[in-house]
């Protein structure tokens, strides 16, 4: 998978996610997103900021945000976008068939469906 592949940042998150991840000596730290088993639908995302490049990882830079994923949530995160409203992460997934009624956790979608799920990052 080319790392054009695996995920997009809106220009809105890019910004909010950049002044977020700048350290206190003005370097920007990366996000990891992992997607992994829990929540009533079954998968769901976590992410962290403290994140070093492991040599499996995939590496996205998208508008000045550097993205990690290890190659098992890549698969899950192919050309998923990642936007901000309403002071949340969101995550428009083409490969989550649905997400609980909370919008936190997501189904795998099994049938290659085009139409994208929107899910909440807690």
């Amino acid at each position: 998978m080319s790392q054009q592949d695996a995920v997009s940042i809106t220009p809105v998150a890019a910004t909010r996610l950049r002044a977020f991840l700048q350290d206190a000596d003005g370097h920007a730290r990366p996000m990891r997103i992992a997607v992994e088993p829990g929540g009533c639908a079954g998968l769901l995302y976590e992410v962290s900021f403290d994140g070093v490049p492991a040599a499996s990882d995939v590496i996205v830079d998208s508008d000045g945000v550097q993205v990690l994923l290890s190659p098992d949530s890549a698969r899950y995160m192919n050309g998923a976008v990642i936007d901000f409203a309403e002071n949340s992460l969101i995550v428009r997934n083409p490969n989550a068939a649905s997400a609980c009624s909370c919008g936190a956790s997501f189904t795998s979608n099994a049938d290659d469906s085009e139409e994208a799920t929107s899910t909440a990052v807690r």
